[in-house]
């Protein structure tokens, strides 16, 4: 019975250990893609976009335009579609004020 009590908790306590490491882990690499997007934001200043600035914890970066077009995209998201369904509402922009340019502008 001992035996069974200390299992179940075993059980628990490595359930809830799992739970905040990937939490952890998430969050940590959320933060370093927004690190990067905000970046490669920063560094945009011409006509056209330049090319997404990386790292090896973040070799997936696209520029998506509100009808889900890429515009631009590092080397290992190039040839991938969108990899995100999510993008800011046409009417409204993006939270940071910047826009991608109109469809055709980039060539």
């Amino acid at each position: 019975m001992a035996g069974l009590l200390a299992l179940a908790g075993f059980a628990v306590t490595g359930a809830g250990l799992d739970l905040v490491i990937r939490d952890r882990i998430e969050n940590g690499a959320f933060a370093d893609t927004e690190r990067a997007a905000t970046d490669w934001i920063g560094s945009m200043r011409q006509a056209r976009p330049p090319e997404p600035i990386t790292s090896s914890r973040v070799p997936l970066l696209q520029l998506v335009d509100s009808r889900g077009r890429i515009v631009v995209a590092s080397r290992a998201a190039a040839g991938r579609g969108p990899l995100s369904g999510a993008h800011p509402r046409s009417t409204t922009g993006s939270s940071t004020g910047r826009s991608a340019p109109a469809a055709g502008a980039c060539s």
